[in-house]
């Protein structure tokens, strides 16, 4: 068995399923302080009762922490690519990860992870782009944080 290094470090990245609201704020924000922040990384990390074994393994969830007139708004959504759709559909874990297999895992096209989808999230040219370590980016409302039902983005399209 392989040593923990970060024992705990899971827990910092725990986050339940979608979520919007004002966060807490402590202190004082500057009135000039206006606009959008994302962010994106790893966010959960067991499903059907298993665990992966590696912080990168996690589903992919987009952050926006918006600064407005009417103060700071917080949405967080899971990014609904392949992987998460079809393993939320079956109850576990289907896809090999970048640090955890499992039996009977699956590869794209045999060769390739089906990425999580939790790496960056850039916007571009009006929309807003979830991306993982392999394949194409999703799209992502900028607003709602919603994966477009299209999924992955195509320039031009």
């Amino acid at each position: 068995m392989t040593e923990d290094h970060a024992p705990g470090l899971e827990r910092a990245f725990v986050a339940p399923a979608d979520q919007q609201g004002a966060p807490r704020v402590e202190g004082e924000i500057p009135p000039f302080l206006r606009g959008t922040y994302y962010l994106n990384g790893p966010a959960r990390f067991e499903r059907g009762g298993q665990r992966y074994r590696h912080w990168l393994d996690g589903d992919g969830m987009v952050c926006a922490l918006r600064f407005g007139e009417e103060g700071p708004h917080l949405t967080a959504r899971y990014v609904r690519g392949t992987r998460l759709t079809e393993e939320e559909a079956a109850g576990r874990p289907l896809y090999r990860s970048f640090g955890t297999a499992f039996p009977d895992d699956r590869l794209v096209r045999g060769v390739a992870l089906e990425s999580p989808l939790n790496v960056s999230v850039y916007p571009f040219g009006g929309r807003l782009l979830a991306f993982g370590e392999q394949g194409l980016p999703w799209e992502l409302d900028p607003e709602t944080l919603e994966t477009n039902v299209a999924g992955v983005y195509v320039a031009g399209v």
